[in-house]
């Protein structure tokens, strides 16, 4: 099963990143915003899913329905 990751790299090469880490609610649409800020900024940045070998697809929001 391969590990569903979000990538932003601005640059066509670069040696160094930010490596974002969710909290419990997955790579969810704020950790991909992380990311892609992260980006606009020149910053290559990869989120990865904490739980990925347990709950590959997580990706929940904030609201009290997620929790």
């Amino acid at each position: 099963m391969p590990l569903c990751c979000w990538w932003n790299n601005p640059q066509e090469e670069s040696k160094h990143f930010v490596l974002v880490l969710p909290e419990v609610f997955g790579v969810n649409s704020w950790v991909r915003s992380v990311v892609d800020r992260l980006a606009e900024q020149g910053i290559p940045a990869l989120a990865m899913p904490l739980f990925a070998r347990t709950a590959p697809e997580l990706d929940l929001g904030y609201s009290e329905d997620d929790l």
